[in-house]
């Protein structure tokens, strides 16, 4: 587990910081294409918990790759 993380996106800091503020759903939507819902950990609250979204065939047709 990190104290900090960096996310890049096309090569560039999209964002950095502690997990809890770096990790969240719209942030991974963006930078990734792809859905999730992001919740707290029930063992350790203060950890995010990144769930991600299944995706239909017809939404995967336009993903673009990273």
């Amino acid at each position: 587990y990190a104290d900090r993380i960096a996310v890049l996106q096309h090569g560039r800091l999209a964002a950095v910081g502690p997990p809890s503020q770096v990790l969240t759903g719209e942030l991974i939507r963006r930078v990734f294409a792809y859905p999730v819902s992001v919740g707290s950990h029930p063992l350790y609250p203060e950890r995010p918990l990144t769930i991600p979204h299944m995706l239909r065939r017809a939404d995967t047709a336009g993903r673009e790759n990273g």
